[in-house]
């Protein structure tokens, strides 16, 4: 490359990235890999068949694999049937449906970017996206069908939700709650457990405490509005799911030595 041209690209690219510049990178990262290919064996397998069996039969209370109970919360399956339907015609069904883990992914950046803007101010803001999106696990996992990107995705926004809530009660209340939803809904009480550990320390750093405290009165109502219907539904329709459910829930709680918020993050961390 001619080293003025070089010199000319160098002046052009500003450090740390910021607008649409940040944008660009993290959008090809994203982008990068999740389409164009067959599903892997594994995880990427298991999880878009799950998510085919929600989106051929319409069963979207209980999802199966291969005609078994699948005992896992339904969120990602029904976000990758949901992008399986929409863009189907456009890309083989299989990617279409990864496309969830995109989405995922993109929401966990932006959050994981507010958080660190909200406590390290806007020049430090980018450094927080670009880190995650280094986590060499995260290369994978990031473009394959993972429900654990909800958690992922859950983590960010209410790390962002709690670091705002002193500034902003409502706004914040509302995006922990939608966090703690969808953790629950996407991967269970184990990785949610977590985020409601964290609250009261949320509670006690920030001054005044009063305006923290509401987010987090507002975040659990809601949060409770969002997840109870699909277990309310199960139990009248599908008693026999729920228990299921509830039981391979239990089981990660009374498995291996009983760490439970142990066990949550180790399950996060094979995604990071």
């Amino acid at each position: 490359m001619p080293p003025e041209l070089l010199k000319h690209l160098r002046r052009g690219i500003h450090l740390p990235p910021t607008g649409w510049a940040l944008a660009g990178m993290l959008a090809f990262y994203v982008l990068a890999g999740l389409i164009g290919r067959d599903p892997w064996k594994g995880e990427d397998a298991i999880h878009l068949g799950t998510a085919w069996h929600v989106l051929t039969y319409a069963d979207w209370l209980s999802p199966d694999l291969a005609g078994r109970p699948f005992d896992e919360p339904p969120l990602y399956y029904w976000s990758a049937a949901v992008t399986g339907k929409l863009l189907g015609w456009l890309l083989p069904l299989h990617d279409a449906m990864r496309v969830a883990s995109g989405l995922w992914t993109a929401l966990a950046l932006t959050g994981i970017y507010y958080a660190g803007r909200e406590l390290y101010g806007q020049e430090a803001a980018a450094a927080s996206p670009m880190l995650l999106a280094g986590a060499a696990g995260l290369l994978v996992h990031a473009h394959d069908a993972q429900p654990m990107l909800v958690a992922l995705a859950a983590y960010g926004g209410a790390l962002g939700a709690l670091a705002a809530c002193g500034r902003k009660p409502r706004m914040g209340g509302i995006f922990y709650g939608l966090s703690l939803a969808g953790c629950l809904l996407g991967t269970g009480f184990a990785p949610t457990l977590p985020l409601l550990l964290v609250a009261p320390v949320a509670i006690l750093v920030h001054r005044p405490r009063r305006p923290a405290l509401a987010a987090t009165a507002i975040g659990l109502g809601i949060a409770a509005i969002l997840t109870l219907p699909w277990p309310l539904l199960l139990a009248v329709a599908e008693p026999d799911r729920l228990r299921g459910w509830l039981t391979a829930e239990i089981a990660q709680f009374t498995a291996g030595d009983g760490v439970i918020a142990g066990h949550a993050l180790a399950r996060l961390h094979g995604v990071i």
